[in-house]
């Protein structure tokens, strides 16, 4: 399974409709779930909650093969914590979809192999693809043998001396 999540604070239609589009185009067979919030834009392809509580929220983490996200960095850790690939798609401020630009400093230090980082919708939809070729999603097709076979302490270490260095910010990531 994919699953989807915008977090819980702002809705993220650009990354919800980029993602159905996907689906609705791409005949892989995979199951797309879509933690979606308070968005406008529900999908038509894939299957979708608006929120969940926390413990199905681990649930869905625990079933799914891919995590596709915005850039919030309790979900980064949380997917690095579980051995989860993860793609991101910062919100941006230019387009109104948060009031900082903190997820572009983020993902700015992550784009690594742990944090796949996607500049647009356009290149989140390569990315996607690109994972899905390396045999249904196989990390080790794609990454090496070692990639997620255990937390990565020292990023996870890094996130967290990040976010305490920042300063708080209004969307709660």
């Amino acid at each position: 399974m994919i699953f989807v999540t915008v977090g819980s604070t702002e809705p993220f239609d650009r990354l919800v409709k980029t993602i159905d589009q996907w689906a609705q185009t791409r005949r892989t067979g995979a199951e797309v779930s879509i933690q979606l919030g308070n968005g406008a834009y529900k999908p038509k392809a894939c299957q979708y909650v608006r929120f969940l509580a926390p413990t199905d929220y681990m649930r869905y983490f625990a079933r799914s093969q891919l995590i596709i996200s915005h850039a919030g960095i309790g979900t980064i850790i949380t997917a690095l914590e579980a051995h989860k690939r993860i793609i991101v798609l910062p919100r941006l401020l230019e387009r109104g979809e948060l009031l900082s630009e903190h997820q572009l400093a983020t993902v700015r230090h992550l784009n690594n192999k742990q944090v796949i980082v996607a500049e647009s919708e356009h290149d989140l939809v390569a990315r996607l693809d690109r994972l899905l070729e390396w045999d249904a999603l196989d990390t080790t097709a794609m990454y090496g043998r070692d990639c997620m076979s255990t937390t990565h302490p020292e990023l996870i270490a890094y996130i967290r001396s990040f976010i305490n260095r920042s300063t708080p910010v209004a969307d709660g990531e």
